[in-house]
């Protein structure tokens, strides 16, 4: 999000969307760009977009190699200046690609960072673009972006993941400077004061839990969540018969890793529906925790964890199953200015109003990647 516009990342490009009105919202644009997974970051006209599939081109006109050949993975950067007609201006190759980025901004250097996690890599060897991958990745590569000068734009280096071999995603948190990577097996947590050179300060496992997806911080920076997908997505791990494990996000605390709780998914799902909780952030109240969490077809919910040993479901958007029998739902759903902003497989955008209840004092934000908080919001009381 930044200022009225919201960015859509999507498997084949991304959409840019006219917030001003949430209950009248307007595409601007839609950009056609081949190569998955198609995460997008955003620092004022720049866009960045991920790509992790092997392509015959940098730039948007490419496909997928062929099974096994090396190609372009890594930064595509876009300016959007004029939101109705983005430009691409700049591919940055990186070794293993593109899963997910996390854009942690350096205004007093006018220059953003990009923290890259190639998640499950393909094992290919060196592309014609310069990109490698080989079994040993084990590190995450940070791309460096002067704002003004964005075709200059390259990895200054990269920092390793200890006692894990990749993550999926990284939640930074400038205001603490904390990094939380959901890695796999190990969720671990870095000092971030030095932004290129990030710090190990602890990592954690909860058994059950294979690998992590997601983290997020509270605003004030002193508890981590993070959650993971059992089933790859595309599974019904939310029946009643599932444990509780597959179906839990878990909360830390972000100083020493002190395990506070967890939150588990109580609306059971049919075996039709693909459903783990996915990508979420928290809304930015002073007196109380609040998650924001998109769950694939169980749709979206509201989680109250201002005590995490004793979470509770507080609002929930739960759709009947897909007919026919398919992949979809709530890929992610995040808080911005009031509103929440559901990103659904087979329906789009879905933009929800959180009652004033429940998100009282909430701050207000001129902008917003849900993976990176930038500022300190006041500690709820009596917390930890």
């Amino acid at each position: 999000f930044w200022g009225s516009l919201a960015f859509q990342g999507r498997y084949d490009g991304f959409r840019v969307i006219d917030i001003s009105d949430p209950a009248n919202p307007t595409v601007l644009s839609r950009v056609s760009c081949h190569g998955g997974q198609g995460d997008v970051a955003v620092w004022e006209t720049l866009l960045f977009r991920a790509v992790d599939r092997p392509q015959t081109r940098a730039g948007c006109g490419g496909r997928d190699t062929a099974s096994g050949v090396p190609g372009f993975e890594g930064i595509q950067i876009f300016r959007i200046g004029d939101p109705s007609e983005p430009r691409f201006i700049k591919a940055v190759p990186v070794d293993c690609g593109a899963h997910t980025m996390t854009l942690v901004p350096q205004p007093s250097r006018d220059r953003v960072l990009l923290y890259v996690s190639s998640s499950h890599p393909g094992f290919f060897g060196r592309s014609p673009f310069g990109n490698d991958c080989q079994r040993a990745h084990g590190h995450i590569p940070i791309v460096s972006v002067p704002i003004d000068r964005p075709r200059e734009a390259h990895v200054a280096r990269s920092f390793g993941i200890r006692g894990g071999h990749h993550c999926h995603d990284i939640a930074v948190h400038r205001g603490v400077d904390r990094a939380a990577g959901a890695c796999w097996p190990r969720a671990i947590v870095w000092d971030i004061s030095l932004p290129l050179h990030p710090r190990t300060l602890f990592s954690r496992t909860v058994r059950g839990v294979e690998g992590w997806h997601s983290a997020s911080f509270t605003w004030d920076g002193r508890v981590v969540v993070v959650g993971w997908e059992p089933g790859g997505g595309s599974a019904p791990e939310c029946q009643r018969a599932d444990p509780a494990v597959e179906r839990s996000v878990f909360f830390f605390g972000s100083r020493a890793g002190r395990r506070l709780g967890q939150w588990t998914l109580r609306r059971f799902q049919t075996a039709s529906e693909n459903c783990t909780i996915h990508d979420y952030n928290v809304v930015p109240v002073a007196d109380r925790y609040v998650l924001v969490s998109g769950n694939y077809q169980s749709g979206t919910s509201v989680v109250d964890f201002t005590d995490p040993h004793a979470p509770r479901e507080i609002g929930f958007s739960d759709p009947p199953p897909l007919s026919p029998t398919q992949v979809g739902g709530a890929w992610a759903s995040y808080w911005y200015n009031g509103h929440v902003y559901e990103s659904d497989i087979t329906r789009g955008l879905n933009i929800f109003r959180l009652p004033d209840t429940l998100v009282a004092g909430q701050a207000t934000l001129a902008a917003l990647n849900p993976q990176t908080q930038e500022r300190v919001e006041p500690v709820p009381f009596g917390m930890v």
